[in-house]
């Protein structure tokens, strides 16, 4: 995969970075997409590729992003694969549908059944790339990807700019913080716990998990040399016992069949 982290000014509170991949996995093998703290809009160029979610297939889709996710799902590509995504901040992928993202939980949604005008204009921009792999074009049609979705964006979304500035202050909390966060911002907890509910996508509680498990998976899959207790302590969890369940709830493996079998897509989030 390759990012890049070049965000206009006036999407930098809602994304954070755009992707590419391009390549062919094992043929006809499953790979797990492991939970992430973030909501991806994806763009397939070129190749064929489904999502199953359990014993679920979900049909293919031109574009379509990921709800938050407390659960693995499996990707089998067939052949050669290419797509372009685009990586939204926690918060940050409300304003371009304006409908509550807790309906989107553990799903993959076709774009065009939620914001048909943005999606058909993401198309228009699709068809013009015929492949990943220039870096020059790619981001000149970064560019245009942006002035589509900046035309989506309301000219004055004043009101979901101060709950943006709320929702940054929880998710970077680190999850110790959420009642003082509360009263910060003059509301309850309850009235909180909706408002993540409805412009993340996920409870609160579950958001710091994910979050914390996305951090201790990546050491997992990446970092060969660390020990896995090292990682559970490093990642503060209570112990390697602790840290074993909650990672074989999110991946359905154990740490150890992670490292092992290496069938997780989890990119190093080097940026080029």
């Amino acid at each position: 995969m390759k990012f890049y982290n070049r965000v206009d000014p006036k999407l930098e509170n809602y994304i954070s970075h755009y992707w590419t991949t391009a390549g062919a996995l094992e043929a006809e093998k499953a790979y797990k997409i492991l939970p992430m703290d973030h909501i991806d809009l994806i763009m397939p160029i070129t190749g064929q590729y489904e999502h199953v979610y359990g014993t679920h297939v979900v049909d293919k889709s031109p574009l379509f992003f990921h709800g938050m996710r407390d659960t693995a799902i499996e990707v089998v590509r067939h052949g050669y694969v290419e797509c372009i995504g685009i990586t939204f901040k926690p918060w940050g992928f409300y304003p371009f549908i304006k409908k509550a993202l807790s309906q989107f939980q553990n799903k993959s949604v076709d774009l065009h059944l939620e914001n048909a005008l943005l999606a058909n204009e993401l198309v228009n921009v699709m068809r013009s790339i015929k492949s990943v792999q220039d870096n020059g074009k790619i981001e000149s049609k970064i560019v245009e990807i942006e002035g589509v979705l900046l035309r989506c964006l309301e000219e004055d979304y004043t009101e979901y700019q101060g709950t943006v500035q709320l929702l940054m202050d929880l998710c970077n909390s680190g999850g110790e913080d959420v009642e003082a966060i509360a009263k910060r911002h003059h509301i309850t907890i309850r009235t909180l716990e909706r408002m993540v509910n409805k412009y993340i996508g996920i409870n609160i509680r579950t958001f710091y998990k994910i979050r914390k498990f996305e951090e201790a998976s990546r050491a997992v899959l990446y970092d060969g040399n660390i020990n896995l207790t090292d990682i559970a302590y490093e990642s503060n969890y209570y112990d390697q016992a602790h840290f074993s369940k909650t990672f074989k709830k999110f991946t359905r493996d154990t740490p150890k069949q992670a490292r092992q079998n290496k069938t997780a897509l989890k990119s190093h989030m080097d940026f080029e």
